[in-house]
């Protein structure tokens, strides 16, 4: 008696189907957090910098500057990543921390602000996964504003 084998390569598409559709929705997820990383990172630098040139005081200079970081982020969906920032004066400076001078708010000086962050992989920290590989994506950016020229002391 010969088997009629009609209809089962559909059944072993289907049961293969979800084995190949996983991973690469998961791949998908991953490069599409890599990306909004990237973004909050390069944003959030550029309005630090940004914030840290205009601010009255550096002690203003820094607060203002870690919640534009702060800002970029949570507008990006990722409120939780862990955020490193540094400031340092330019020209010349790198974000190696070993070259981080304080800035000031002389009028014409140049302030670099380098953020890293390493922010979660989706489902990274759930169930089964949990520690079975790095649950953190490290993203880095780094951003020049220089301090107007004609910057005074407010009226």
């Amino acid at each position: 008696m010969k088997r009629d084998e009609r209809g089962s390569a559909l059944i072993e598409a289907a049961a293969l189907a979800p084995l190949l559709l996983i991973p690469v929705l998961y791949l998908a997820l991953t490069l599409h957090r890599a990306e909004q990383a990237r973004l909050a990172a390069a944003a959030g630098a550029r309005d630090a910098a940004r914030a840290y040139a205009t601010a009255p005081s550096t002690d203003d200079a820094r607060a203002w500057s870690h919640a534009a970081v702060r800002t970029a982020f949570a507008d990006q969906g990722m409120p939780g990543a862990r955020l490193d920032i540094t400031f340092a004066r330019e020209p010349g400076a790198t974000c190696d921390r070993s070259s981080v001078t304080a800035p000031v708010l002389t009028p014409g000086d140049a302030v670099l602000v380098c953020v890293r962050a390493t922010v979660a992989l989706p489902f990274a920290d759930r169930g089964i996964v949990r520690g079975a590989f790095p649950a953190g994506l490290p993203v880095s950016a780094q951003a020049v504003a220089v301090v107007d020229d004609h910057r005074g002391d407010p009226p």
